[in-house]
Order: C-alpha cells, then sequence, then structure tokens
C-alpha cells in the first residue's frame, strides 16, 4: 500500500491549495470528505471528480452517486490507488453544480505508508479557504432567467411570488411566450 500525495486548488483569485495524503486503498467518497473538511465547505452539494490530461481537459467521471444508463464510477467503491498511479497526474473536481466550485488536483509525490497516521489527512495548508458562500450563481443558466423574467420587478423584487393578496395571475403573464422573447423584454 502507498500514500498519495494530492495538491489541491480551489478556482480562486487568491493562491490557496491544500495537501491531502490518502493511502492507495482509501475511497474517492473519503477524499471528497476530506477535501470538503479541509476547505471548511458543508457536506450537502453533488460533486463529482473528473480524470484529466495533461491539458486539463475532463475525462473519465467519478460521481457521487452512480447514474443509470451511464458509465460513471461511483466515490464509494472507487479506490485512490486504481486511479492515480504516477507523479503529476491530474484530475478535476467540481462541487456544488449550480455554485460550480472548480478544484485542480495534481499527484505530487507516492510514498510509503506511516503506520502510525491516519489517512486521507491534509498534510499542508496554504492560504485561506475560500468561503462557500462567496461564489454566488449567475442568471446566465435558464431557469434564473425565466425566474427573473416571470417575477422581478426591475429592482431584484420578488415580493410578488409570496403575495397572497395579489389578485394577478403570475403565471398568466403575456410578456413573452418562450425563453427568446427574454431578450425583448430587457
Amino acid at each position: 500500500m502507498k500514500i498519495i500525495t494530492l495538491r489541491i486548488i480551489p478556482e480562486t483569485e487568491e493562491v490557496v491549495y491544500r495537501d491531502l495524503e490518502a493511502r492507495s486503498d482509501n475511497t474517492f467518497l473519503e477524499l471528497h470528505q476530506h477535501l470538503l473538511k479541509a476547505f471548511e465547505f458543508t457536506d450537502d452539494q453533488m460533486a463529482s471528480f473528473y480524470v484529466s490530461d495533461e491539458d486539463w481537459n475532463k475525462g473519465q467521471e467519478i460521481s457521487l452517486f452512480g447514474i443509470e444508463d451511464q458509465e460513471v464510477l461511483e466515490m464509494k467503491s472507487t479506490t485512490v490507488g486504481s486511479i492515480f498511479n504516477s507523479v503529476n497526474q491530474k484530475m478535476l473536481y467540481t462541487y456544488d453544480f449550480l455554485a460550480m466550485w472548480n478544484f485542480t488536483i495534481e499527484v505530487m509525490e507516492i510514498g510509503a505508508v506511516d503506520q502510525k497516521s491516519k489517512y486521507p489527512k491534509v498534510s499542508r495548508r496554504f492560504g485561506d479557504a475560500p468561503k462557500q458562500k462567496a461564489k454566488t450563481i449567475d442568471g446566465s443558466d435558464a431557469e434564473s432567467i425565466l425566474v427573473n423574467a416571470m417575477f422581478d420587478d426591475g429592482e431584484g423584487d420578488y415580493d410578488a411570488l409570496f403575495d397572497d393578496e395579489s389578485e394577478d395571475d403570475l403565471f398568466n403573464d403575456d410578456r413573452f411566450e418562450s425563453l427568446d422573447d427574454y431578450d425583448e423584454y430587457n
């Protein structure tokens, strides 16, 4: 059994990273949980690892949960050693598919197990962990556009959603017939 040292870097403006050491028989689920703990993120969002090439292109997905009819590996049954076997191997990690927290992961070292240590563990910290809530969801996705067009009064006021006394039928709005009409509305 070997120890694989991974440098994990979040996509932020500041230079921040954590080095995590994992045994080759640790699962990606254990790695996922320790990565979140190392960056002080909650464990309540979907996430996936992606095997990557030298140019950081996404390859094979290792998902938190299996997806029917897709060839996706699951974190709970995929070991770190089954994917990582050489220094400089790369991987991408995405946490919270709405806020899109992206991390790069690179194998820094492969060595012997220290029998006195418990793995996975953080072996090095650099910089302050980013605040999980610091990333806002941009309104470019179709659902946000639809909600904004239907309920926003132009001032960011969504009170119409919760106004029981309103006689207007919010869903009988003739400002647009489809998302294509949204551009004309703005």
